[in-house]
């Protein structure tokens, strides 16, 4: 074997070694970029779904106590925090993100956002007593006079208390906006 060709497999078996659980996900540019994204008030949630990496990752490359990505943190100090995005949270990189979140944002109602689902005995100053109030996660029902799949809330001590009431589009995506809204919305029958 010539010399060449030893040269060629120790860089294809270093190679393979890279390759897998372990081997790096981003780049120094990568890891820079989501830095900067963090600095310009991007979620952890937000970079862990744009890089599709570990949200611990993410984590370590803007916690100044971590071990790790130590180089992107002292980029950033050479550069200064304002050149320091300016150079990593490029227009391409920013839309980028940008897109992600309006994405994110449109998902949709949430039937696992559930923490207020059930009864509750809510009183405004349209109430001289307690209403029971059910929080509940409907699916398109035209029975029922559900248009769209959400959370809804019946009051049974109202005039309707076998309908089911939302508020706008933001209260039919999770428990505690629906919640929210029955608080507000729920009133003494006349």
């Amino acid at each position: 074997m010539t010399q060449e060709e030893s040269i060629a497999l120790l860089i294809a078996a270093n190679e393979q070694k890279n390759i897998g659980k372990f081997a790096p996900k981003l780049s120094f540019t990568q890891r820079c970029e989501v830095l900067a994204l963090f600095r310009i008030g991007c979620s952890r949630e937000l970079l862990h779904k744009l890089y599709k990496v570990d949200r611990r990752t993410i984590t370590h490359i803007y916690n100044p106590k971590s071990p790790h990505y130590k180089n992107v943190r002292e980029e950033e100090l050479r550069l200064g925090r304002e050149n320091f995005i300016k150079e990593y949270a490029t227009a391409d990189v920013t839309a980028a993100a940008y897109s992600l979140l309006a994405a994110t944002k449109d998902e949709g109602n949430n039937k696992n956002a559930n923490k207020k689902r059930g009864v509750h005995n809510l009183q405004n100053e349209y109430c001289n007593s307690p209403h029971r109030v059910i929080i509940q996660w409907h699916e398109v029902d035209y029975d029922k006079n559900i248009q769209v799949a959400g959370w809804y809330y019946q009051d049974l001590d109202s005039e309707w208390p076998n309908d089911w009431f939302h508020g706008d589009a933001e209260s039919l995506r999770t428990s505690q906006a629906c919640y929210a809204h029955a608080q507000k919305d729920i009133s003494d029958p006349l």
